[in-house]
């Protein structure tokens, strides 16, 4: 729960929270703005804030990463955001 409450810390717009053995991320809109460019902002953004902290949270606490296999050869994680590390006493 540390992990995921570090990474809410720094989300703007988004949540990750945890159900049923997975990370998850949400964003809301508010109903009066949804529109196509909304929706693919917000789809975007999920994206983004997975990329980001998959690799971490798939290193320090294993699973399965979803959707990983539909990556491309060419396609680079981004680098980790500046201020995420594991926990006090995790040697991963």
């Amino acid at each position: 729960m540390a992990a995921i409450n570090e990474i809410n810390t720094k989300l703007r717009f988004a949540r990750a929270f945890h159900v049923s053995g997975q990370l998850l991320i949400e964003a809301e809109i508010w109903a009066d703005d949804v529109n196509p460019a909304n929706f693919t902002h917000s789809c975007r953004n999920v994206a983004r804030i997975t990329d980001e902290y998959s690799g971490a949270i798939h290193e320090r606490f294993g699973g399965r990463l979803m959707f990983d296999e539909s990556k491309t050869a060419d396609y680079q994680r981004p680098r980790l955001p500046m201020g995420f590390a594991p926990a006090a006493g995790d040697s991963r």
